[in-house]
């Protein structure tokens, strides 16, 4: 079939695509400086001899690291302006309440990840200079701005450049136009889905009220502090002791199995369906011939430059168009962490090779091993065991960018909240909260264990026998 360009890049078509363009350039600078304020204060406050300032701030950085950007979106979008006054509300929906609400969670969400870069930074600054600072008279804010910060930010710098890209990639979840479905064109097969798109469109209208200045207006902001707190807290648990059941395994039996069990089926299948093709990927990466590393390189930096959501809309709507046959949607959705995991994934299997010991590779030669025995029994195990902590923050990252599926109504973890919420329509904030602290859970539950993975890798590095052996 013949794919016409041309019909989507004129007239109005054309007036979105430089729209879009637009807003996301602006988003992604105005989230860019916002976080990097934001980040240079939190490393401030961090760095303060007070150890409760510590702890909120790792606090902060934990949350925002274990909890997916959209979900962190839904949180501000719907849930935050149910908090605030009603004046407020009203201002920030007179001017542009979409774009300020987003530049506020992205700016948030990226603050945390460049205050650890730029931690880092100062990590690796000598403790000599910090001294010398302070011994010529230097107090603490001089020392940072005029001493530390400058170094750490150079130190950091390729970090910063990566946090960029992917602030740019954030942005892709904003959705927030209230355009009909009319205006989607519907391609083989997707009839039925583009109309729960469509209904999907019309539930984030509703849900929205304007920001619901109304309902805010009556329902917690004239409440004293803690009494808002404690009905928060009420209205939390009784949400869990309602849809608990539909959060977990969706609606199940009556249904697919959803909700979480959804959400961690994809990332696990993702995860090993992306894992031979990554570790195919790595070996092609160090491979000494052109055409086989070339090749690699270019596919491994297409795809990692591509957002998620993209890779999903292009498995979603024009695989079917491609090959005239219906793609059920968990099965877009694992294609499309498949392809995006096999980049990230092959580049962390290719870190791995790179750091066994070239000797290691000498000595299986000379004992007459080829090339594909040195690399199975040689070089393969040593570097997937070395990299199992990086690995499993890669299962971390699929598990947040499973929320995606939401956009195509796969019925995951957070379309389950977003039924939800489509039920309660006046509690966005407890839904999109209780969310947050699932993924938050999970996520970090899996980052402490690759902690403790790290450690006994780090153990089996320095023990006795492994220390003799190499002598």
């Amino acid at each position: 079939m013949t794919l016409d360009f041309g019909a989507v890049l004129q007239g109005q078509y054309l007036h979105w695509f430089v729209a879009g363009a637009l807003t996301t350039t602006a988003l992604f600078f105005a989230s860019l400086v916002c976080a990097f304020i934001v980040a240079v204060l939190l490393i401030l406050v961090r760095s303060l001899p007070f150890a409760p300032m510590e702890w909120l701030v790792a606090a902060y950085v934990n949350y925002h690291r274990n909890v997916p950007g959209l979900v962190h979106l839904f949180v501000w979008y719907f849930g935050v302006p149910q908090l605030l006054p009603t004046a407020m509300s009203g201002w920030i929906n007179d001017h542009d309440g979409e774009f300020i609400l987003a530049l506020i969670a992205l700016s948030l969400n990226a603050a945390a990840y460049i205050s650890e870069d730029l931690r880092s930074g100062l990590r690796s600054i000598p403790s000599t200079q910090i001294e010398a600072a302070r011994a010529l008279g230097l107090s603490y804010l001089q020392a940072m701005g005029d001493v530390l910060l400058p170094q750490a930010i150079r130190i950091a710098a390729p970090a910063l450049i990566n946090q960029s890209f992917d602030a740019v990639q954030d942005n892709q979840p904003r959705h927030g136009d209230r355009r009909r479905g009319d205006d989607l064109c519907q391609p083989p097969g997707r009839e039925r889905d583009l109309s729960d798109l469509r209904g999907l469109r019309a539930g984030i209208g509703l849900l929205s009220l304007r920001l619901l200045p109304d309902h805010a207006a009556g329902s917690l902001v004239r409440r004293p502090p803690f009494a808002a707190a404690g009905a928060l807290m009420v209205e939390i648990f009784d949400i869990l002791r309602t849809y608990g059941l539909q959060i977990l395994i969706g609606t199940y039996p009556n249904g697919p199995v959803g909700g979480l069990a959804l959400t961690l089926f994809l990332a696990v299948a993702g995860l090993v369906c992306a894992f031979p093709l990554a570790v195919l990927m790595g070996i092609a990466r160090t491979s000494q011939i052109r055409w086989i590393a070339w090749p690699a390189a270019a596919i491994v930096h297409t795809l990692r430059g591509l957002p998620v959501l993209m890779l999903l809309f292009w498995a979603y709507f024009v695989l079917p168009l491609l090959t005239g046959t219906t793609i059920s949607g968990v099965t877009t959705v694992v294609c499309a962490l498949v392809a995006y995991e096999t980049a990230f994934l092959g580049e962390v299997i290719k870190g791995g090779i790179l750091a066994i010991p070239a000797g290691q590779v000498e000595a299986s030669r000379s004992l007459g091993m080829g090339y594909f025995r040195t690399m199975c029994d040689v070089v393969l195990p040593q570097a997937l065991f070395n990299m199992i902590p990086s690995i499993l923050n890669q299962l971390i990252s699929l598990i947040k960018n499973t929320s995606l599926a939401y956009i195509i109504s796969v019925n995951e973890l957070t379309f389950s909240a977003y039924q939800i919420n489509t039920e309660l329509l006046t509690k966005p904030f407890q839904v999109y909260f209780i969310l947050a602290m699932i993924y938050f859970l999970i996520c970090y539950a899996l980052s402490s264990l690759v902690g403790l993975v790290e450690t006994h890798i780090r153990g089996k590095r320095t023990s006795p026998s492994l220390q003799a052996a190499a002598r």
